[in-house]
């Protein structure tokens, strides 16, 4: 099964945007180490090789509505 998903989040300037992705086959949460400290990050896949990647404190909404295939 595969979703639409929109990620609603807010960038470092306060401004809020949105990105909608569709075929989107897997979302995970998971703690990557960047420079000295571990982050929590959401990561979104669709297609074969596409994804995005964002820190969990400036997701706003998520969004995940089923595909019909």
């Amino acid at each position: 099964m595969t979703f639409k998903v929109t990620v609603t989040y807010q960038t470092g300037n306060g401004k809020v945007m949105q990105k909608e992705m569709e075929n989107v086959n897997k979302v995970e949460r998971i703690w990557e180490k960047i420079g000295d400290e571990n982050r929590e990050l959401l990561k979104v896949h669709w297609g074969t090789y596409n994804g995005a990647t964002w820190g969990i404190g400036v997701i706003l909404n998520i969004n995940m509505i089923p595909e019909i295939e």
